[in-house]
């Protein structure tokens, strides 16, 4: 990683130089010099480390806030919540939210790079890949950061989520506790559609805690998973649909989606093929998003408290910002089963 001195080195010029323009300093710089000295920062990558100004009494005030590619994130049902509620936060910490998103999470990750370092007191990464290699970077250059929504493979991280596993279970014992015996599980993969390369599909952090969960149950109840009740649905609508009529195709009697879309998804799927719900087929999901009570038939589901989620890395991100957080933590937040009318006794 590329270093002050190495910046004032490839100028001709004194560190102090290169640190005002960096740091936009009011003390007076040549208009040619600023402009060398930017040109060799984009040049040699040099990002300044905000954790280490932090460290020295600076405080922008600022909270880095990048999601995947969701493209509006303020009205999908799950990052939209999230959003308000570190939003809700951070304002009555009386900080401000940069937003970065629209991208795929490659191109978010360097983006992000250029945007915030050094603008930003801390990142709160939402629903990143778990091999994120910008998380793995910030964690290593000090950079006070959480991920929100997935629980990253580099061990410096702190993340916070729903206890997902714990949700996973109480979705498939209730339908075991409703009869049904075939239960199936729809997860979501990462990608927009299913892989031709012949890899294996990739599902996010959030939807594997899920399915162990399921699996959990499923065993506790003296039965081992059957890998033909377990499908993928992804962005793409095609493709999704598909896949759910494949997995009716195996007659469960249940079928836990692994959140609310994947199980309204199904439920679309149903009627498309003359399956009642929940006469013939139980659906349950995951999440209870605002429409969820208002879904035909309205929706069972696991309820999870997203905007509390937000709030929540607000507050764990500020006590690594402000020095209070002396370990990585993974807070896991409760997480409830809301009985509705798409679920019955087989």
């Amino acid at each position: 990683m590329a270093t002050l001195k190495d910046i004032a080195q490839k100028c001709g010029v004194s560190t102090a130089t290169v640190s005002y323009v960096v740091n936009n300093s009011p003390r007076q710089v040549l208009p040619a010099t600023r402009e060398k000295v930017l040109k060799a920062v984009a040049e040699l990558g040099y990002q300044p480390n905000a954790y280490a100004r932090a460290l020295k009494g600076f405080r922008t005030q600022v909270i880095g806030v990048v999601f995947p590619h969701v493209t509006v994130p303020l009205t999908n049902v799950y990052f939209g919540p999230v959003l308000e509620g570190i939003v809700a936060q951070a304002t009555e910490r009386r900080m401000a939210t940069m937003l970065l998103t629209g991208f795929t999470w490659e191109e978010t990750e360097q983006g992000a790079e250029r945007e915030f370092s050094g603008i930003c007191d801390g990142f709160l990464l939402i629903a990143p890949r778990r091999d994120s290699q910008f998380a793995s970077d910030l964690a290593k250059s000090g950079v006070p950061l959480v991920s929100v929504g997935t629980q990253v493979a580099e061990p410096g991280v702190s993340s916070i989520d729903s206890d997902n596993r714990t949700g996973g279970r109480l979705a498939t014992e209730h339908l075991l506790a409703l009869g049904h015996r075939r239960i199936a599980m729809i997860l979501t993969g990462e990608d927009v559609s299913p892989s031709n390369s012949g890899k294996p599909v990739k599902h996010n952090w959030s939807a594997l805690e899920r399915q162990h969960g399921y699996w959990d149950a499923l065993r506790a109840w003296g039965m081992e998973p059957d890998p033909n009740l377990t499908a993928t649905i992804w962005h793409d609508p095609v493709a999704s649909r598909s896949s759910a009529r494949r997995l009716l195709n195996q007659r469960p009697t249940a079928v836990f989606g692994c959140n609310d879309g994947a199980a309204y998804r199904t439920v679309e799927v149903c009627r498309e093929s003359g399956i009642r719900v929940p006469e013939d087929l139980s659906v349950i999901g995951f999440d209870d998003i605002a429409n969820a009570a208002s879904f035909d038939p309205p929706l069972t589901t696991i309820r999870q408290p997203i905007f509390e989620i937000g709030a929540n890395a607000v507050e764990m991100l500020c006590a690594q910002i402000e020095g209070r957080a002396q370990e990585v933590e993974h807070r896991l937040m409760p997480v409830e089963l809301i009985q509705r009318r798409s679920t019955a006794h087989i």
